[in-house]
Formats: C-alpha cells, sequence, structure tokens
C-alpha cells in the first residue's frame, strides 16, 4: 500500500507506485500536460514504471518529498499530481501540479497545493518554496497567486532550454 502523505476535504495525496503507470501514460501524454508541462517521451505501460521508478519513487528515497498521485475520495480514483519536486538546476524545491482535463475547474488542485505547501512549512520546515510555469499558462499563474506565491524573476529549463517565470513564497 502506498504511503498516505495528507488528506483534505476531498483529496488524498499519497505516493506513487509502479502499478499507477497507466495513469501515469494517461496524465503525462494528456493536452494540458503536454502544452503546459511538456512531452516526456512517456509511450507505453514500460515507460510509465519506468518514469514512476525513476522520477517519483527515486526522489521519494533520496529527498523524503517528490511528486504525489492526487486521489479523488469520492471516486477513488487518481486524478492528477501534487508535489515537490528538487530540480538539479534550482536550489530551492517547487511545487507542481497537473490534473486530468476533465478534473480541472473545480478546486481540487487548489486544495491539494494549498494543503502540500502548508506540509512543505511545517512538516518538511522549508523557509521557502518556489514554483515554475510558462507565461502563457494562465491558470497555474492564477492558482499560483491564489497560493500566495509571487513572481521572482524568469528561469532557464535546463531540459528544454525555455524560459519560465519563477515564482517564490515564504514560509509565514
Amino acid at each position: 500500500m502506498s504511503k498516505v502523505i495528507l488528506e483534505t476535504e476531498r483529496i488524498i495525496l499519497r505516493e506513487a507506485e509502479i502499478t499507477d503507470a497507466s495513469f501515469v501514460l494517461e496524465l503525462l501524454n494528456s493536452k494540458p500536460w503536454l502544452a503546459n508541462i511538456g512531452d516526456r517521451n512517456i509511450r507505453s505501460i514500460a515507460d510509465a514504471e519506468s518514469y514512476i521508478h525513476n522520477s517519483l519513487i527515486s526522489e521519494y528515497e533520496k529527498n523524503g518529498y517528490g511528486g504525489f498521485l492526487m486521489v479523488e475520495k469520492k471516486s477513488n480514483k487518481v486524478i492528477g499530481n501534487c508535489g515537490i519536486f528538487k530540480r538539479t538546476y534550482m536550489e530551492t524545491p517547487d511545487l507542481g501540479f497537473a490534473v486530468l482535463e476533465k478534473y480541472m475547474r473545480q478546486g481540487l488542485v487548489y486544495e491539494a497545493a494549498s494543503a502540500l505547501v502548508k506540509y512543505a512549512f511545517t512538516v518538511l520546515d522549508f523557509d521557502q518554496l518556489k514554483a515554475i510555469t510558462t507565461r502563457e499558462n494562465l491558470a497555474s499563474r492564477s492558482l499560483l497567486e491564489k497560493l500566495h506565491f509571487a513572481v521572482e524573476g524568469t528561469i532557464i529549463d535546463k531540459d528544454s532550454q525555455e524560459e519560465l517565470l519563477l515564482y517564490a513564497r515564504s514560509k509565514q
């Protein structure tokens, strides 16, 4: 059974497992993911299993945090991810999130992300969190601002070479 990180009224955030491969395959090939995050070349269940092992489970083991899966309590379905990531090109961990299109605009990501920000500052005892997004991703920008993140500048994504907006929020 995967480790539950936290629960909100409608969401459970938990660690990913290899058995989540079909969901990861769906999410990483969804229109919003491809448009706003980028193609990770995950084309099969085997690719998704490798991604889970190398990009999610390994981060839990190394850092004690990573990309957690969002489970909607009502349906018990995995609907997205919301996590804290330690990128090689950033000193401070950053908040990231993505959800399947049919679950957008329901407040679910806000609910999960606000609880995860609180977790980062209280349980993980971070002094600051960052977040990155494209200029064009107005939904993520709006959500970050609602979560009290402020634009700090820009940063170049080392993988895509794309200039991204860099947001920050300090412990309060």
